[in-house]
């Protein structure tokens, strides 16, 4: 996928050394020469606040996989009791102050505007004892500088203990903002923690989601309506999105069609990523020095032998949520070179000097220390169809690019 241009960013006030935790940053891990003596720094991969996901056993794709096992993970102990709530079928959203939040504190920053910090949004009445008929919101709580903005999950029942946050559903709070909620850690909604596994039915196949490992803490429309930073028009672009697949339960996975992932709307309006499960195992690879999911896969050429190297489906983009190399007219130019163990056939460009080798091979190697012949002999690049039939550049790790740059998603804690 093509990098967009980071919009503008106005220049923030000071920082105070709390707000300064609360960055996530994505420092280089290696440092590559390039052409005419240019570096550039290799991708951390993004800070992980929850457990990956357990990896999938290699399954064969002509076969049809089992559904997965759809188990929610624990909620925080200990626990008072579950919390039922009755959802809006959209935010509403309200000014701070309709529930008595300010800027007149005297540990908050100087010159910031109320609405410039918190975004306040109704999302559900609770209809369960010790908050029933009490208004259930989600706070976007706005940090300094180029870093989005973080969670609070909030039950307004000021008539008897005060504002109070959920803390096993909410973001680390800010010291400063500590003044305004009583937190607690004893309840718990059940309907925002869906699993990290899913299974749906389409078109006569069993399909396999997991949760990523990252998820924006964002609300679900803007993350939709801020897909891409356009450039030329100051705008941002719109994600594209396909709703064509349905879990009978936890609703539309809307498919990133760019990107190759998939997000669920949580009840409250927020958002929880999926991917489609590869037949091969994704895992951190140590093994060439990145810090980039990867499998290793055994290639079987159609001429005779076998390939083995660590390859990765994943776009040459640093920051989460993470993007999967999706090509889209593809079918000209490629042909079928063999098959991937268990997981099908596998095709490579048609064309030895197509110019997505040259842009590889230009920019991570020098010439005079490796031939074009042997890099192309470490089959640099190959491509495989999914069970949705979308295509995927998976490129050798050995060649994966390298960039360094800072990150403005924190993690959701669902």
């Amino acid at each position: 996928m093509e990098n967009q241009t980071t919009p503008p960013q106005m220049t923030p006030p000071e920082l105070t050394p709390e707000n300064k935790q609360k960055f996530l940053r994505y420092l280089p891990y290696v440092i590559l020469p390039l052409v005419g003596g240019v570096v550039v720094f290799a991708a951390m991969n993004f800070y992980k606040q929850k457990e990956a996901a357990t990896p999938t056993p290699i399954v064969n794709q002509e076969t049809q996989t089992p559904p997965v096992t759809e188990t929610p993970p624990p909620t925080t102990q200990p626990k008072v009791g579950d919390i039922s709530v009755n959802w809006l079928s959209e935010p509403v959203k309200v000014s701070p102050s309709t529930i008595g939040l300010s800027v007149k504190d005297p540990n908050a920053w100087e010159g910031i505007k109320i609405d410039d910090l918190y975004a306040v949004y109704q999302v559900g009445t609770v209809t369960s004892a010790p908050f029933q008929n009490d208004k259930f919101y989600v706070i976007a709580r706005a940090c300094l500088g180029p870093c989005g903005s973080f969670y609070y999950r909030v039950i307004d029942n000021r008539v008897k203990q005060g504002l109070v946050l959920l803390t096993n559903l909410s973001n680390e709070i800010d010291q400063s903002d500590k003044v305004f909620f009583v937190e607690t850690g004893q309840y718990d909604v059940p309907a925002l923690r869906f699993p990290t596994k899913l299974s749906v039915q389409y078109a006569g196949k069993t399909l396999n989601f997991e949760a990523e490992d990252f998820s924006p803490a964002t609300m679900f429309k803007d993350y939709i309506e801020r897909g891409n930073w356009n450039q030329s028009t100051q705008k941002y672009t719109a994600r594209n999105l396909k709703s064509d697949i349905r879990h009978p339960q936890y609703g539309i996975l809307y498919e990133e069609t760019d990107d190759g992932y998939f997000i669920a709307r949580l009840p409250d309006g927020t958002l929880k990523l999926y991917r489609l499960q590869f037949p091969f195992s994704l895992s951190d690879d140590n093994k060439t020095g990145f810090l980039v999911q990867s499998a290793t896969l055994n290639l079987r050429l159609a001429g005779g032998g076998i390939f083995t190297a660590n390859y990765t489906p994943i776009s040459p983009r640093v920051c989460p949520p993470r993007e999967y190399d999706v090509q889209k007219g593809i079918e000209g130019k490629i042909k079928k070179s063999g098959t991937i163990d268990s997981a099908g056939d596998f095709y490579e460009l048609s064309n030895s000097n197509d110019p997505m080798y040259n842009e590889i091979y230009q920019s991570f190697y020098n010439p005079d220390k490796i031939s074009y012949a042997t890099f192309l002999a470490d089959h640099p690049i190959i491509f495989w169809k999914d069970a949705l039939d979308r295509w995927f550049r998976l490129r050798n790790a050995k060649f994966y690019p390298a960039v360094e740059t800072e990150c403005g998603y924190f993690d959701s804690v669902l």
